[in-house]
């Protein structure tokens, strides 16, 4: 079967497909002894012998399924452009080249799902929406009863005090809580702890569907058993077949606004609107057309100055001149103009 160079690299686990690219590009890539430098070229992983960077792809068929305890402070991918640790780190001795399924953010710890099944991966990605995960949440001070419901109400799903083992005492200043979510809703707990003044100070993320993070040690992995693969693709099933949550809850909802040109047209309908909600639109903060100083129309719209009355444009005479003699005496007596206008 013909497959792409890129994914056939890819699979073989020497370079990601965008890797793969650049590989080809420049030259690094041989088909049967042939070089390659098109990205559109394909080739049988069965049948030809495909090099990049001087190694030989060899694409096995075994599919792997592994499980880590991610610590904090690990970015969850195989590689990173600032240098910080990735999962790549901890994957000592896996030959395959396996990805993470999901993400877990970069402070946070927990469950992490890798696999080299891409077929498998995009129908989990298509599921998270609904795949359920429980979360130990470590907050800023202690959350109220009001609080605790009306988060779950907001999430979806539940919130309580943790009640492990190893958790602090009833009245510690911050505790542990643990709230059974889905994928998209982390964000949105966050935020909304955040909100109500509890910040997030410390996440876990115990389970990941039928995945539970407490049987691998932090910082490790290990292959799951054909039992945890078959509960796992039956938990995707699942929750492929729920239907979609809602995002936002009913109450976080935009109100609806009549539009601003509904409301300017002098139907019946409007006035009946208007009439019956109270609704009065306030258009006298806006200028006119007639009143904006850029419109193409001549307007009587002059700016107000603040440096005082206009200048006269007539000029000014000192008292006692002779140019003054043009002026009105102070007896009342109209003077002879001291020139005679041509008009007259």
């Amino acid at each position: 079967m013909l497959e792409r160079l890129q994914k056939i690299i890819s699979r073989a686990g020497i370079a990601s497909r965008r890797h793969a690219e650049d590989l080809i590009r420049s030259g690094q890539v041989r088909v049967n002894g042939v070089v390659i430098t098109e990205l559109g070229a394909k080739a049988d992983p069965e049948r030809d012998r495909v090099e990049a960077a001087g190694q030989v792809a060899k694409v096995s068929d075994a599919r792997v399924y592994l499980l880590m305890n991610k610590p904090p402070e690990v970015v969850s991918t195989l590689a990173d452009p600032e240098g910080r640790r990735t999962l790549r780190n901890f994957l000592v001795g896996v030959s395959e080249r396996v990805f993470p399924v999901g993400r877990l953010d970069y402070a946070a710890a927990g469950a992490v799902f890798l696999t080299n099944d891409g077929e498998f991966a995009s129908r989990m990605l298509k599921a998270s929406v609904s795949l359920p995960q429980t979360y130990w949440v470590k907050v800023k001070g202690r959350l109220n009863e009001t609080q605790l419901k009306s988060l779950a109400h907001i999430l979806h799903g539940k919130i309580f005090p943790l009640r492990a083992p190893h958790a602090a005492g009833k009245n510690a200043p911050n505790p542990w809580y643990e709230a059974q979510i889905t994928d998209v809703r982390r964000d949105l707990l966050r935020s909304n702890l955040l909100a109500i003044g509890h910040p997030v100070e410390k996440l876990r993320r115990m389970k990941l569907a039928s995945l539970d993070a407490d049987t691998v040690p932090e910082g490790h992995y290990r292959q799951l058993s054909a039992p945890e693969i078959a509960r796992l693709i039956r938990a995707v099933d699942y929750a492929l077949a729920q239907p979609k949550p809602a995002l936002l809850p009913k109450s976080a909802r935009r109100a609806w606004r009549p539009r601003r040109d509904v409301l300017q047209s002098g139907s019946k309908q409007v006035s009946e609107f208007k009439s019956a909600s109270g609704f009065k639109p306030n258009f006298a903060s806006r200028p006119n057309s007639a009143a904006r100083p850029n419109s193409g129309t001549k307007s009587s719209f002059r700016p107000k100055s603040n440096s005082g009355p206009r200048p006269s444009s007539r000029p000014k005479f000192k008292s006692g001149s002779k140019s003054n003699a043009g002026r009105r005496s102070s007896s009342g007596s109209k003077p002879k103009p001291r020139f005679k206008s041509p008009h007259r």
